[in-house]
């Protein structure tokens, strides 16, 4: 009887020991090592769900050289911000420190890759309007903005009409019907999705600048995804001085952009 319990008792951690051994070979079993990366949709032209666009682009061109598994998702702008906050992802592409604070989440723990380049959000007027030198100019304007938008509170406390859009398209699109006198919106993102150069021109040469925000990858602060940054700084700082970059920005016929960043 001491023999069976004996062998049993062999048996039973051989059986644990083979459990283990699986389970860090097994890729189901063993804890993954893959970057989960989500990015918010800005639109066709800029980045869809079915991850095309501008900044899909740019990403796929930066992580080109990295042997790192990556899994990539676009999600809506609210939801990624959440699902990335509640860790369901790793980072979070094309949205910095800065902003992410801006727009509510605490960025205590959070880590961010070198700055790619800076982008502006503005307020766009319509042609023939008052240049303006502060929000305050927008008083009794329509203006279109999205859904969350820091500004939104201010705008409304000076009796601005708000039209909540859900896209920079759509922005754009009921600026020049006249359905809205401004609208707060993003470069490159505008420069993009206007490609009549005349009216990209003026866009520009009328537009008030609000704020700046660096294009990077924001994580949370765990040993895997420091490793990940610092591969992804080497190959930001190549990027950055590649002929590549420059391409990007004058097939989206946004190189203007560029002047800002030499």
């Amino acid at each position: 009887m001491e023999l069976v319990k004996v062998i049993l008792a062999k048996m039973a951690r051989l059986i644990i020991y083979i459990a283990m051994v699986f389970s860090v070979f097994n890729p189901v079993i063993a804890k993954s090592d893959t970057i989960k990366i989500v990015a918010p949709i800005f639109g066709e032209k800029l980045l869809s769900e079915g991850l095309s666009g501008f900044w899909a682009d740019m990403y796929r061109q930066i992580v080109a050289g990295l042997v790192s598994p990556l899994e990539f998702v676009a999600l809506p702008f609210k939801r990624s911000l959440v699902d990335f906050k509640t860790e369901k992802f790793d980072c979070i592409w094309s949205v910095d420190k800065k902003l992410l604070a801006q727009v509510g989440l605490d960025v205590t723990y959070f880590i961010e890759s070198d700055i790619i380049f800076e982008s502006g959000q503005y307020v766009f007027l319509a042609q023939g309007q008052l240049e303006i030198s502060s929000l305050d100019g927008l008083r009794g304007k329509r203006v279109g903005i999205g859904g969350g938008s820091s500004y939104e509170d201010y705008l409304r406390s000076i009796d601005a009409k708000i039209v909540l859009l859900s896209d920079q398209d759509s922005k754009l699109r009921m600026l020049e019907n006249h359905r809205i006198d401004a609208f707060i919106g993003w470069t490159p993102d505008t420069l993009i999705l206007e490609q009549n150069a005349i009216r990209k021109s003026a866009l520009l040469d009328n537009a008030f600048k609000l704020s700046s925000s660096g294009v990077a990858f924001s994580c949370h602060n765990t040993p895997k995804n420091t490793l990940f940054i610092e591969k992804l700084n080497a190959a930001i700082k190549a990027y950055k001085t590649s002929d590549q970059f420059r391409a990007l920005f004058e097939t989206y016929g946004a190189s203007t952009m560029l002047e800002q960043h030499k």
